[in-house]
């Protein structure tokens, strides 16, 4: 039975205010409807008295409600104007695809690698360099990293002309080596290499990286998946390459989906290894490692309102990828 985990992350900000042209759309449709519920008001409780007050009163009171009728189209005629700029406005504001928050997920980034700096370096005799484990030689040289990322790059030419999103305005979320193979494949689809985005908790790895223009920082994803605010826009892409298996990164999995960092019609990649742990597990269940990474996505995306489906996979020397387009429920 595959069990979705809840990170303990911090309440998000409230909304923030409205627009100023939303806003203004607003306040032209009450200054519209406001006349029009005083008077049916009005109307409404002259009916009531009609039967009780004195024919001169009644006569009064028609003449009082005449002249209200004739300054609410007077007032509704002058509003006019405004609130059909003001409406137009607010429908442009909000058919406008607000595509990405770049600037905001990088202070996000910023922050998350000044924290990471401050774990690292205690006082001034301690310094927890950190280097990068990871055999970027041998992997750039494996038929299975080229393979995923030939995968990778077809998932998102796919999604984005589906989205009718051009390159140059998507955004994606990724884990590289130094190398910046992965990155690399998506600039030559066509993506901006300043709006990839690739947390790496190896110091010299994003160092390399932000040297080829990617906006990398030192930080776990983890970590930046769970301060990320729900309200910003998501990412069109997410690629999780994991060397390890699944079971060890099914929180980050499930904040992709309870945090909204992936857009609708987005495209997830999961990388995991099928000799660990998952791997394991997902035999004594009567699966291989691949369903069990389907069935972990699977799940995660329907407990938050989503749908998440396999559009592409393969497995070589004991490592396995799938790419998972995802849309609303």
């Amino acid at each position: 039975m595959i069990r979705t985990l809840h990170s303990s992350v911090t309440v998000p900000p409230p909304p923030p205010p409205l627009p100023a042209p939303l806003s203004c759309g607003v306040a032209a449709l009450g200054v519209l409807a406001a006349p029009a519920l005083l008077l049916r008001l009005d109307r409404s409780l002259l009916a009531l008295r009609l039967e009780r007050l004195p024919p001169a009163l009644v006569a009064s009171r028609k003449a009082a409600l005449l002249r209200r009728e004739r300054q609410a189209s007077a007032l509704a005629a002058w509003a006019h104007p405004l609130s059909s700029v003001a409406l137009l406005l607010a429908a442009g504001w909000l058919a406008t695809p607000r595509l990405s928050c770049v600037a905001d997920d990088a202070q996000l980034a910023a922050q998350l690698e000044a924290a990471s700096h401050l774990a690292l370096h205690r006082g001034r005799h301690h310094c927890a360099w950190k280097g990068d484990a990871y055999d970027a030689e041998g992997k750039e040289a494996c038929l299975h990293k080229a393979l995923t990322n030939a995968i990778l790059r077809s998932a998102v030419e796919a999604a984005l002309a589906d989205a009718g999103v051009g390159p140059r305005e998507a955004t994606a979320l990724i884990l590289d080596a130094a190398t910046g193979r992965t990155s690399g494949v998506l600039a030559a689809a066509g993506l901006r290499r300043e709006r990839i985005f690739c947390p790496n908790s190896a110091t010299p790895s994003a160092h390399a990286l932000r040297q080829q223009g990617v906006r990398a920082f030192v930080a776990d994803i983890g970590a930046f998946l769970a301060a990320r605010p729900r309200l910003r826009p998501g990412f069109h892409l997410i690629h999780l390459d994991y060397c390890g298996g699944t079971a060890s990164r099914a929180r980050d999995v499930e904040a992709v989906f309870a945090r909204h960092v992936l857009a609708p019609g987005g495209v997830l990649g999961l990388g995991y290894s099928h000799r660990d742990a998952g791997a394991a597990l997902a035999s004594r269940e009567g699966r291989d490692a691949d369903a069990h990474a389907a069935v972990l996505v699977e799940a995660a995306a329907a407990a938050h309102g989503y749908v998440a489906r396999s559009v592409a996979a393969h497995r070589y020397d004991g490592m396995g990828f799938q790419a998972f387009r995802v849309d609303i429920a």
